[in-house]
């Protein structure tokens, strides 16, 4: 299962999304999302949805914690999190904070043995390569203290 949690910050000041419905509706107004309690859809996917807010008391500023979770990762599912962020973004600009990315973690569980036997793989001819052409040793002479 795929992860992905916001932390949305929105000064209450304005009166913009004081509360879990209200920052429903503000998601509503993008064409391709429609927000039902435990899930939201995006141009005919379903995803699981989760928003909880905190308000911080004396700061005039309320926080919503937002999850949204897949089995996988597609192109639909990052475009729908791209959607969110954009719609959000306008009223919050860059206080949008990712507090865990399930597509990047997802991401990079697949890409780092790849990455491992190419870095090893680098290792191996460099070593071997110098070995041969500077001699037993080289590592002493030829890299700087």
């Amino acid at each position: 299962m795929v992860r992905v949690e916001y932390l949305f910050p929105f000064n209450t000041k304005d009166g913009v999304c004081k509360d879990v419905k209200s920052f429903n509706s503000l998601l509503s107004v993008h064409s391709d999302i429609d927000i039902t309690t435990d899930k939201i859809e995006y141009k005919g996917s379903s995803y699981n949805y989760k928003v909880s807010l905190d308000e911080v008391i004396n700061q005039n500023y309320s926080v919503f914690h937002v999850t949204f979770s897949f089995k996988r990762t597609t192109p639909k599912f990052r475009d729908m999190l791209k959607a969110v962020r954009k719609v959000v973004g306008v009223h919050i600009k860059d206080d949008i904070q990712i507090i865990w990315d399930g597509v990047g973690f997802e991401w990079s569980t697949e890409l780092y043995p790849k990455i491992y036997k190419v870095e090893n793989n680098l290792r191996k001819l460099i070593s071997k390569f110098m070995l041969v052409n500077l001699g037993l040793g080289w590592h002493k002479s030829s890299v700087p203290s």
